[in-house]
């Protein structure tokens, strides 16, 4: 065991002791006890050793005149004193009146024991003196198992609070944080208030109690939130929503108050409640005591009564992390409590390109590889999908038995992570024909409409649960979107289902529009509920009452699934009219697809005429 794992068992040992006072008084003294019944025995031995004799040798000493007493016991064992002193032990036979004779000849001195032996008696006896001597070790036994197991569990706490203190890395900072400079400017504060309060109390200011972190998966949100404790060089507590209930099922709020307990011996620090919607949900009206929702509701009031300073929370600041900012009850984010909300988006190029920078230090880079390029080619990345691309192109470098990673490695990875792995799986002709006539017809109005996004990638390879995909990445960041590019993005994502049913019949189209329709649905229900992109004008379809409930009429909902119809007819039939006025660009492209199985947009541009129509088709689906 190494010297830090011996410590570290000795001071948990010691806190469990400090808890079990009595336990730990008790084996002390049992220890204590038979230290000291040890050294006795020890000592006796030492003095009493004595070595045994043959027969003839005890013989050959009488003989010698070296014999100056005997005690002879009455089952002939004897203890023979030498002349210096000296003791030894031999066993005499029967008869030894002639033996006695000589022994009293040479003045030895002779005592004999003729009393009776009890053999049932000493042994009774000398089991109750061994039962007496062990019950105080079975009683210091299981004091001290349950003291050892107080000291494991306060040890895997320990280990447990590091493991999610630093997650086996190093101490992180600001300097390790990338592409979310607004965040990171909006914590410094924080950062201020922790390293020196006193500045703030000097203008009679106050800072809020926590921030809300919000931003979809993968942003950096749990790695900014450790960036603000070690610039400020405090404890950091991390814990996930889900920490509330499975620690102490149907016991949330205390585990509020052992969070808040902890954090009040080290203060100042921080507590980081990542997905903190999971407790910090809007509250039933209609809980019922002891059902889930009673128990997330004592423990978000719970939550609440410390954040508001009621028991002393004085010098610890709470980060908490969500993507799901519409669903947290109001008094959770209201003035004084978590009021602080700080938008964590995915980077932009020059963030991705920072990322980039930090990454790619850890890998054998080729020169040749232009960071910046490849930041401007991975468009809507967050942090997480950055540091995936890169592990990605290492794992081809390493398959490949390459010594540095190539920009080679990178699109095999680009392709790795946005299209999903390839599967191995044995298509019919048929299949791959009608495939690739599916992959064509989205490709083919890539190309065409003004607006879609410009045609990366187009492949019959299957990949991830597709048999096929087409790759469309936007030229630049986009923070948000026009009517006409919504209208293009719903006619290029029926592009496949109707080149299948120009192609091949109405009857012999595929499920694998599957996908298409549902995205191209959730985008129309988007238009018409959200934007007022339809004929029902700019009007919230979405707000909820008291409850968190939708409240539309029956009449009102009816509206909205028609306008949702519509769209999605539209976009239906102006594919389907695009790619029969382009039939032959479509055949090209579909009989190359069947070639070569994965095509890039020069490849593509390739087998189409100079005078192609690229981006010159305008589309509107606006109905009146």
């Amino acid at each position: 065991m190494a010297a830090t794992g011996i410590k570290e068992y000795f001071l948990a040992g010691f806190e469990a002791c400090k808890t079990n006072k009595a336990k730990a008084a008790v084996i002390i003294a049992v220890i204590a006890g038979y230290s000291a019944l040890g050294v006795s025995v020890v000592n006796a031995v030492k003095k009493d050793t004595i070595s045994k004799l043959s027969y003839d040798q005890f013989i050959g000493l009488l003989a010698e005149d070296n014999l100056k007493a005997v005690d002879i016991k009455r089952d002939g064992a004897t203890t023979i004193t030498l002349k210096d002193g000296k003791k030894l032990t031999t066993n005499l036979p029967e008869h030894i009146q002639p033996l006695l004779d000589r022994m009293l000849e040479r003045k030895v001195t002779i005592n004999i024991d003729r009393s009776e032996s009890y053999p049932l008696l000493s042994t009774l006896i000398t089991a109750l003196i061994a039962a007496g001597l062990a019950l105080p070790g079975f009683v210091a036994a299981a004091l001290s198992k349950e003291i050892a197991e107080d000291a494991k569990r306060i040890l895997r706490a320990r280990r447990q609070e590091d493991a999610d203190e630093e997650k086996g890395t190093k101490r992180v900072t600001f300097s390790d944080v990338a592409g979310i400079d607004g965040a990171v400017e909006e914590l410094s504060e924080l950062v201020a208030y922790l390293k020196d309060p006193s500045e703030f109390e000097k203008h009679g200011a106050s800072i809020s109690k926590g921030a809300l972190l919000v931003g979809p998966p993968g942003t950096g949100k749990t790695q900014l939130a450790r960036a603000v404790a070690g610039e400020a060089n405090v404890p950091f507590h991390a814990y996930s929503g889900a920490d509330f209930f499975r620690h102490y099922a149907n016991h949330g709020a205390e585990f509020v108050r052992q969070v808040f307990v902890k954090a009040r011996q080290e203060a100042p620090c921080i507590i980081f409640i990542d997905e903190i919607d999971v407790i910090g949900k809007t509250r039933s009206q209609s809980a019922s005591a002891g059902s889930a929702s009673d128990d997330r509701d004592t423990t978000l009031n719970q939550l609440l009564t410390e954040i508001d300073g009621f028991v002393g929370s004085k010098g610890i600041i709470i980060l908490a992390a969500t993507n799901r900012p519409d669903v947290l009850d109001p008094a959770i984010i209201r003035p004084g409590r978590i009021d602080r909300r700080i938008e964590v988006p995915n980077p932009d190029v020059n963030g991705r390109k920072k990322i980039l920078e930090i990454y790619v230090k850890k890998i054998p880079l080729h020169p040749d590889v232009d960071i910046e390029k490849l930041a401007r080619s991975i468009p809507g990345f967050s942090g997480a999908d950055v540091k995936n691309l890169v592990n990605e192109a290492a794992l081809f470098s390493k398959r490949e038995r390459a010594e540095t990673v190539t920009e080679h490695h990178f699109e095999q990875a680009k392709d790795r992570v946005i299209m999903g792995a390839k599967r191995s799986m044995a298509m019919t002709e048929e299949e791959r024909r009608l495939t690739a006539y599916h992959e064509a017809g989205h490709a083919l109005l890539n190309l065409l409409i003004e607006g879609a996004d410009p045609l990366h990638k187009v492949s019959i390879i299957p990949r991830g649960k597709a048999l096929g995909v087409t790759i469309s990445l936007p030229e630049r960041d986009r923070y948000s979107m026009k009517q006409s590019e919504l209208h293009a993005f719903l006619v290029t994502l029926f592009g496949g289902r109707c080149a299948e049913e120009l192609v091949f019949g109405s009857t012999s189209v595929t499920t694998g529009a599957s996908g298409d329709i549902i995205q191209a649905t959730r985008i129309a229900r988007s238009m018409v509920t959200e934007y007022g992109f339809s004929p029902l004008g700019s009007v919230d379809f979405l707000s909820r009452g008291k409850e968190g409930i939708f409240t539309l009429s029956e009449e009102t909902t009816k509206l909205i699934d028609a306008s949702i119809a519509d769209l999605i007819k539209e976009a239906t039939k102006e594919a389907s009219s695009l790619l029969t006025t382009h039939r032959d660009a479509l055949e090209k492209i579909a009989n190359g697809l069947l070639e070569k199985e994965t095509l890039g947009v020069s490849e593509v541009m390739a087998l189409l005429p100079s005078d192609f129509p690229v981006k010159k088709i305008k589309v509107d689906l606006s109905l009146r």
